[in-house]
């Protein structure tokens, strides 16, 4: 779709402007305009445009304005959801653990109550979710999982707003990778291996495309985390 590929574009655009070199970053966007079906002059446009934007976020003394510090409520709630349903219903280990593990979890001590409630099962311990917090050492964690375990307003619908968790942390676990993919492709680059830039450039674009069928399947059925 035509929304889809201004996406890409606006994408890749931070990437295309850290290239030190004019005439590779002519390669690059003449490549994305063929790709894309999009003006090679649309593409410089979104540059300028971008630069521009970084410029107004300096203040003086060369410091930027962090202008979005505050974390999502619906990143931060698809986290504590789906450790709670996890901890609560250990059927759900086994499809999260394909998709990902604890690597769907952006809080470390997220990451730390998963992982060790998954190492307990794996190792044939049917432990209760509350009984949990004695194998944690981290008293953070231990805190984090009692609050989590006390939360009146995590679970509403069930499946439902399990299925949003799932998607709302694969959302942000795609970011994650497309911007490590992106770092990469900028770092081929630098190097001067262009063909391998290249290649990269083109799975960001693939990546950007699922991440665009996640947001759709979650706006379609109205994300019940930002209820």
């Amino acid at each position: 779709t035509i929304a889809g590929k201004i996406q890409i574009i606006q994408e890749l655009v931070p990437t295309l402007s850290k290239m030190r070199s004019p005439v590779k970053r002519e390669g690059y966007i003449q490549m994305l305009a063929e790709r894309l079906s999009f003006s090679e002059k649309a593409i410089y446009t979104e540059i300028r445009k971008f630069q521009q934007g970084r410029l107004k976020s300096k203040v003086r003394g060369g410091e930027e304005v962090q202008l979005s510090g505050k974390e999502i409520t619906a990143k931060e709630k698809a986290q504590r959801v789906l450790l709670r349903l996890i901890l609560e219903k250990p059927k759900f280990i086994a499809e999260v653990e394909k998709l990902g593990g604890k690597e769907l979890f952006h809080n470390h001590l997220y990451q730390e109550i998963y992982q060790m409630n998954y190492l307990l099962r794996q190792a044939g311990h049917n432990i209760k979710a509350e009984d949990l917090i004695t194998h944690l050492e981290n008293e953070k964690a231990r805190r984090a999982v009692t609050e989590i375990l006390l939360a009146d307003d995590l679970l509403q619908d069930g499946e439902r707003i399990y299925e949003d968790c799932l998607t709302t942390l694969k959302i942000e676990l795609a970011n994650q990778k497309i911007e490590e993919k992106q770092a990469l492709m900028i770092e081929y680059e630098k190097n001067g291996d262009v063909t391998k830039s290249l290649e990269v450039m083109v799975e960001v674009q693939k990546m950007i495309k699922e991440r665009q069928k996640l947001v759709s399947t979650l706006a379609k059925g109205g994300n019940i985390l930002e209820e």
